[in-house]
């Protein structure tokens, strides 16, 4: 009954992002200051909330919010979503584990990367994921499209 999660990301010479998603892992982009998650966790809490029987606050500590309604490897086939997206310069964008989502609020995730070079945001994150309780494993990818350097912050 174990299977996996997987969020995959190809940016081609266009500067458009192709995405094949399953589970819960997500993809984040900040443009503008703004956080958007891009992929849709296929979770029952998600479920839930889409339906409008949850807040996102109740989503967020729900006690069921790792049920998967779809995984990787638990039955021969899986529905997965795919798209594709345009990026314009400046775009960030971050893949991540629940382990990441679970303990940061959307609000937390956006100040961290909006502050901060790739790699010191990075750190950031994860860093505060684990002093957040860490329940799970933290994996993340954050990718900045920005050819000029940005300000950093201590935060």
């Amino acid at each position: 009954g174990m299977g996996t999660t997987l969020t995959l990301a190809f940016v081609d010479e266009a500067s458009k992002l192709h995405v094949f998603q399953v589970g819960d892992s997500r993809l984040y982009l900040f443009r503008d200051d703004k956080l958007e998650q891009l992929t849709h966790d296929h979770t029952l809490v998600a479920d839930l909330k889409e339906q409008g029987k949850i807040t996102d606050e109740e989503a967020f500590v729900h006690p069921q919010r790792n049920i998967l309604l779809q995984a990787l490897g638990v039955e021969e086939t899986v529905k997965a979503d795919f798209f594709s997206f345009r990026l314009q310069e400046g775009d960030r964008l971050l893949l991540c584990s629940d382990g990441l989502s679970d303990m940061l609020r959307a609000a937390e995730i956006s100040r961290i990367i909006g502050c901060a070079d790739p790699e010191q945001a990075a750190d950031k994150l994860l860093e505060q994921s684990l002093d957040n309780g860490g329940r799970d494993n933290v994996s993340l990818i954050l990718i900045d499209l920005t050819t000029q350097g940005e300000e950093s912050c201590n935060g």
